[in-house]
């Protein structure tokens, strides 16, 4: 066996010979060297920055160290800055407006730069540029924005009630103080809103400054204005200075615009109405006499209404009137439309004795709807309600009163969201006594009472007239009138709840047991408010007019009575932007000064 060994360790030898061996890696290179950086940051001044004086500047630095760190404005170096780099800025010798502030740092030849700032110099104070109401302006309205205007935009903290005061009547008064998105418009809204009869003075101080903090610069004058009781008085009629204008009748449309119809006599107890429309507190006349022919009416007709005015949803002045004679007997309708009178409706005439008070509606088809009062046969006075439609007449429900007794006079109307009418008359046992006012609503098919007979006192014989209707904001029927008690008459007005009449208030007169209270007229606002009005002399003699609104639980007085000396009933409207606006007739016929209307904007 020995030959096999030699052979074993010559395989041995052979196997050895096979394996391979790894080389030797060499370790990588070092990484070359990174260049050098740092981050430069502007920490203040943050944001747009206005100043009159020094500037307070902070850097923030990171990364490595730089070998020098600049500030620079408008691209140009101002300073060297060491760590912690701040620096106090002082802008006196740097020219007004804007500029731009950034820094840079340098290692070697690379530079970095920061973002800018943007700083504005100003060393000019802000200059008041306008003012409303104008200092020392008549005849302002009490809802007049309150505003001043700058030449710059005011640092908004600067603006307070220490720095901005409004004074009303020489006493302090409170208001909210507001800035403009840019900063140059001061608005003041006085809490409470400002009264009529007040003089308001608005007073700023040095307080006040820019964005730089630069002082206002005070006006030399005093900004104060005044508030006067009625803005204007206007003084209408068709014939100046020849006839006597008398018996106006309101009415506003939703654009600001004021109608108002009035008649004056061509001779004797004929006359003829006119319309007037307001534009820019400039009244226009529309066109010349309605009537074709003059209309009989009793020179004095009490407290009746032989014509009135209305408008439709085009806002085209309607008139009705009641044409006694002529070609035309009967109530008559028309409409300005394209710069003339036309026909609405063909007249209304039911034949018998000539209508003597009438009312007038327009439904939301601008379709007319009449009340009217006339005597039957046997005198009896009856008040009738029709309505326009399909181009004809028709009537709503049976002549009011119902029954056998009793007699209805001055009718006034009012309609409800589906058109329905709600009339209210005088209900008269006589010729001479009445028992109240009655209200029936009419809904859709029959006439329903609301309530029973309407009066103040208990004696149902007493005298009751001039009532006058209107609807609240939610649909309820607010009625007024006057009611004679010991002698002379009183204004009392009621609301309509569902179930009964609650007393709105207490009894309105400015002298009450001395001196009778005339000619009552409601109105609503925009917003709801109710507003009444009334003509009233006082123990000389001397007519005022009288103005309420409606202040939840008690009649607020809206300044000092009104002199007014009308030789017919007021008639009281509002205008769309909350102005109360009366119209009266004014005139001295003893002196042979004829009358006008005069037309009143108070001040609300």
């Amino acid at each position: 066996m020995r030959p096999t060994k030699p052979l074993l360790l010559s395989a041995a030898v052979v196997f050895c010979a096979c394996i391979s061996l790894p080389d030797i890696e060499e370790p990588p290179p070092p990484p070359p060297p990174q260049p050098p950086s740092v981050t430069v940051a502007l920490a203040a001044p943050s944001g747009i920055t206005y100043t009159n004086g020094a500037v307070s500047v902070q850097l923030q630095l990171q990364g490595d160290t730089p070998e020098q760190v600049e500030l620079l404005v408008d691209d140009q170096p101002l300073t060297t800055l060491q760590a912690p780099y701040t620096f106090t800025w002082n802008t006196a010798s740097v020219t007004e407006g804007q500029h731009r502030l950034s820094a840079r740092a340098r290692i070697a030849d690379k530079t970095f730069s920061s973002e800018a700032r943007e700083v504005i110099v100003d060393r000019t104070p802000p200059q008041v540029v306008s003012r409303t109401p104008t200092p020392g302006a008549e005849n302002v309205w009490v809802r007049q924005p309150i505003q001043a205007t700058f030449s710059e935009p005011l640092k908004p903290g600067t603006v307070t009630s220490d720095s901005v005061k409004l004074a009303v009547g020489g006493a302090e008064a409170t208001a909210s103080l507001s800035l403009s998105t840019d900063g140059k418009t001061l608005t003041v809204v006085p809490n409470p809103v400002l009264r009529a009869s007040t003089n308001p003075q608005i007073t700023m101080t040095s307080g006040v400054s820019d964005l730089a903090g630069n002082a206002l610069s005070l006006p030399s004058d005093t900004w104060s204005w005044n508030l006067p009781l009625t803005l204007s008085e206007d003084s209408l009629s068709a014939v100046p200075g020849s006839t006597d204008a008398t018996h106006p009748f309101l009415e506003p449309d939703s654009d600001g615009k004021m109608f108002v119809v009035w008649r004056e006599p061509v001779s004797g107890n004929q006359f003829n109405v006119y319309a007037y429309r307001e534009t820019n507190n400039e009244w226009e006349p529309l066109g010349g006499a309605l009537n074709d022919v003059p209309y009989t009416s009793p020179i004095n007709p009490g407290h009746s209404f032989k014509y009135m005015l209305r408008l439709d949803s085009s806002k085209n002045p309607v008139v009705s009137w009641i044409q006694s004679d002529g070609g035309t007997p009967g109530i008559n309708f028309k409409r300005w439309l394209n710069g003339a009178w036309v026909s609405l409706a063909y007249p209304l005439y039911i034949g018998g004795h000539i209508p003597t008070s009438l009312a007038l509606q327009l439904n939301t088809a601008d379709g007319p709807v009449i009340a009217w009062e006339q005597a039957d046969d046997s005198s009896r006075q009856f008040i009738h309600v029709w309505k326009w439609a399909n181009q004809r007449w028709d009537t709503v429900g049976a002549p009011l009163p119902s029954g056998t007794t009793g007699a209805g006079s001055l009718p006034v109307l009012v309609l409800d969201g589906s058109n329905n009418p709600t009339v209210a008359w005088v209900n008269r046992t006589s010729s001479s006594l009445t028992h109240g006012i009655t209200v029936q609503h009419w809904n859709g098919s029959t006439w329903e009472a609301l309530g029973g007979p309407i009066l103040a006192h208990s004696q149902p014989l007493d005298w009751i007239t001039q009532p006058r209707l209107i609807l609240d904001s939610s649909g309820s029927p607010i009625l007024a009138w006057t009611e004679r008690e010991g002698g002379v008459f009183d204004v009392h007005v009621r609301r309509w709840t569902g179930t009964s009449w609650e007393p709105l208030g207490g009894t309105l007169s400015a002298f009450p047991g001395n001196t009778s209270a005339d000619s009552p007229d409601l109105a609503m606002d925009p917003l709801g408010n109710i507003f009444i009005a009334w003509l009233e002399p006082d123990g000389n003699g001397s007519v005022f007019i009288h103005m309420r609104r409606w202040a939840g639980s008690s009649w607020e007085t809206l300044g000092p009575p009104v002199a007014q000396r009308s030789l017919s009933p007021l008639s009281l409207r509002i205008g769309p932007s909350g102005i109360p606006y009366v119209a009266c007739s004014l005139g001295d016929s003893a002196n042979g000064i004829p009358a006008t209307i005069r037309i009143h904007r108070y001040n609300y």
